[in-house]
Parts: structure tokens; sequence; C-alpha cells
């Protein structure tokens, strides 16, 4: 589940009102200036500070008459000792303040915002969102674009004021990042992925278990999954059945699941109903986190890529069978690779 905006919103205003209730040893520097009129213009930072790369563009016919813009640092370094923040989720960029602040248009004016991705945590490096306070407002902007790579993301405004980038909403457990139960997404080359209730009468069924299947022209295995582990797979109809020793979390990072890599036993039923054979698997499975992708006309800010390998050895045949989910919250899948082809989802 994604934390909810109006917790989000009651963090930045405290952590707003608390910046503002402490006192300032000097006044606020002032990065840069720029008198911009009717035919428009850029205000840029290249000082090589810790605001470098911000950009304000004014179109042509936004103003009506000269404007003088001024960027302000608006950095307070905390007390000698530190000081406790009712913040959960640091910043993830300098703090700003874009004047006038009682200035309102009636068009956007674009900014093009620095921030470190490399702070952002457990989540999609181009997971943020711009947060403003101003004399009129306070809200919060989706970026609608993102350069996770060189840490810029750009936004439109009317109105001034105090800005900062934050990391946007995350997901409480990584595995909340699978689609619901009954979700169907249909995907190129007539391939199909759900997750569906496990067969009751199945000797691995749980209460919660669900198959993460897959189907298509050549293909109709799921993974047997009960609390967010892996315990077997299954070929349908009827064909096979596997029964895995241990239970698998395929959630884990890459250097985490690597460290972990080794070679369980299993029960193999080919095809179901024959007395189960022994055999051999070796499961690999690792989440990582992605930069914005665009789906289905929208800027996905939280894409999650799910890598799930496992290699068999068993009486009617040894081999790989990988799979590559790449997910995002509210969306579930949206996109899926078979043996490392890739079949785009198709939109509802």
């Amino acid at each position: 589940m994604k934390l909810p905006a109006a917790v989000w919103s009651a963090t930045v205003i405290l952590a707003v009102a608390g910046g503002c209730s402490r006192s300032r040893s000097s006044v606020p520097s002032v990065v840069t200036s720029a008198r911009i009129g009717p035919e428009g213009g850029v205000l840029v930072v290249d000082d090589g500070g810790p605001l470098d790369g911000l950009v304000v563009t004014v179109d042509p016919g936004v103003l009506s008459e000269p404007v003088e813009f001024r960027i302000v640092d608006e950095y307070v370094p905390p007390p000698p000792g530190g000081v406790s923040s009712p913040v959960q989720v640091p910043p993830l960029g300098r703090p700003f303040r874009i004047e006038p602040i009682d200035l309102v248009l009636r068009e956007n004016v674009g900014l093009l915002v620095p921030y470190s991705p490399n702070s952002v945590f457990q989540t999609g490096p181009g997971n943020v969102e711009l947060r403003q306070v101003s004399p009129y407002t306070t809200r919060t902007y989706i970026p609608r674009a993102v350069d996770a790579a060189e840490g810029r993301i750009e936004v439109g405004v009317k109105t001034f004021g105090s800005f900062r980038v934050w990391q946007g909403p995350t997901v409480l457990d990584p595995a909340d990042y699978m689609p619901p139960i009954g979700q169907v997404a249909t995907c190129a080359g007539g391939l199909r992925f759900v997750v569906e209730p496990m067969d009751p009468a199945s000797p691995l069924a749980s209460p919660g278990g669900v198959y993460w299947r897959v189907t298509g022209p050549a293909i109709d295995e799921a993974l047997v999954v009960v609390d967010r582990h892996i315990v077997g797979r299954r070929a349908f109809p009827d064909y096979w059945r596997e029964t895995w020793d241990e239970p698998y979390y395929p959630f884990a990072s890459a250097d985490v699941a690597m460290f972990d890599l080794h070679v369980q036993t299993m029960l193999v039923e080919s095809p179901l109903g024959n007395p189960p054979l022994g055999g051999a698997v070796m499961p690999l499975g690792y989440l990582e986190w992605l930069p914005p992708q665009e789906y289905d006309g929208r800027l996905l800010l939280d894409v999650a890529k799910l890598t799930l390998n496992v290699a068999f050895d068993r009486a009617d045949g040894s081999g790989e069978r990988r799979l590559t989910l790449w997910l995002a919250p509210g969306e579930g899948l949206v996109s899926l690779a078979v043996d490392d082809i890739v079949y785009a989802r198709i939109p509802d």
C-alpha cells in the first residue's frame, strides 16, 4: 500500500512550520536573479552549488509586464548537536524560494529542479515530487518528466514561494508491487498474466495461497505462492507439479539473493496423479527498482522489476524457466518477459 497523501502533506507542513520558527543567523542568500518581460526568458543557476541546474523558463506572452525574478537558497544549518525532525523520509533536494512570492500567473512557468537520485530509498529512483508552500497554496506537484540518471524533474507552476524535492509515496512491502488477485493483464503475443486463487484440492493449498500464472500459445504454467514465498510450480491442466522443500522469498535485493543461491530438493508429479519422484531446483528471484516508464500515456514514477529464474533437474527433463515482471503499484503488471522475450502489456 502507498502511504496516504494526507500523511505526506501533514509532514511537509510540520517541516516548513518548524523551519520558519528557527532563527536565522543571516539573510537567506539570493543565488541568482533576472528581469523577464513579455518576451519571455530563462533564469538559470549555474554556479556549481547545491542548486546548480535549477532552471525557470518563462514562455513569451506569459507576463504582461517585466518582473524581477529571484532564486533564494533557503537552507538553514541545524543547530549544534543536531535537531530531531518529524520527517520520516529525508528530502532529496536543497530548499529554495522563487520570488516574487505574491505573483499569480494564468499560464505555467516551467521549473527544472535538481535532486539527488542516490538518496531515494526503497523505491524507484524517479519516484519523487515537488512540494510548494506559498501565500496562496500548499501543494504537491507530480513531475511531468523525470531524468533519474541526471537527477532532474520538470514541473509547471503558476505561483511561487518555497519549494523542495521529496521522495514520493512508497509501498510498505515489496510484495505490494504484485497485482491484486483476479487482475488479468493481457500482453502482446497472446500471453496473459493473472494472480488467481490456488486450487483448494492441491496438496500445496494454504489460506491465501495463489498462482502467479502465465498463459499463452505455448505456455500455461504457474508459480505457487503462499505468504509471499514460492513453494512450487505447476503446469496446467494436469501436466506436472513441483513441491519444493524450502519456501523461497523472491523479493530480496540482487546481492542478497545471489548470496543465498543454493540447490534444494523437491518432489515432482509428472503427470499429476503419478507417484512423486525426487528432483532438484535452484530458484533465483530478486527485485530491482527502475527509472520512470511510460505506460498507457502516463508516466509511472515507481516501477520495480521482479526477476524469477528457476533451474530444475527432474526425471522428465532438466532446464530453466525465466520470468521477468515489470510492476507498478496500482497498475500491477506493466510488461512480462518469458525466457527473456518481452511482451508488453496491452492497456485495458
